[in-house]
């Protein structure tokens, strides 16, 4: 009898048994596996908020004396830190817009941050609204917008307020800055 044969016969024949059963086993799994790697993805996606728009907002203002008023250009700059594009609501209750209002001579920069009576009333200077051309910053883009103002020149400090609304997400989403100048001409 030549047990080579057979060893190899054996060996041959255990081995595809084995492949058959990790072939039926992994077959069972596989959905399983899928289902919960999706689900994870999922949950890491909304615990980092990678659905969510961000973005960071910067005012710069300048100044220039006129013959009967002051010029003040406001330029907002709009950075989309976020992974999804930031779509600005143009048409709402709340649009996107910038206000300037005059401070009180009185008050100094930090007492007007902390305002939340109201029994200060800020004079309104102006204010305008973003373009409604329905524009779109897409994911590390930047875009600046600048706005113009013609201001009185007792004017001494003004407060720039932005308000950026989002309607490309699906809840109340915007972007707030305010920010505090003394009128300074050249």
């Amino acid at each position: 009898m030549d047990w080579s044969n057979l060893n190899i016969i054996f060996g041959f024949e255990f081995a595809k048994y084995w492949l058959r059963v990790a072939s039926v086993f992994f077959g069972l799994i596989q959905p399983i596996v899928t289902v919960v790697a999706i689900a994870i993805g999922a949950w890491w996606f909304g615990v980092r908020g990678q659905h969510k728009p961000r973005a960071v907002i910067k005012h710069s203002v300048i100044f220039k004396k006129l013959k009967k008023r002051t010029y003040v250009g406001v330029t907002i700059n709009i950075k989309n830190s976020g992974n999804v594009p930031i779509k600005p609501n143009i048409k709402s209750n709340s649009p996107s817009a910038v206000i300037m209002e005059e401070l009180a001579p009185f008050l100094d920069k930090e007492q007007v941050l902390q305002l939340k009576s109201p029994e200060y009333k800020l004079e309104r200077l102006g204010m305008l609204y973003f373009p409604s051309t329905g524009f779109v910053i897409e994911p590390s883009e930047e875009q600046s917008f600048l706005f113009e103002f013609l201001i009185q020149h007792t004017t001494k400090t003004i407060k720039v307020y932005s308000h950026l609304d989002n309607t490309g997400y699906n809840k109340d989403c915007g972007w707030d800055l305010t920010t505090i100048h003394e009128v300074l001409t050249i």
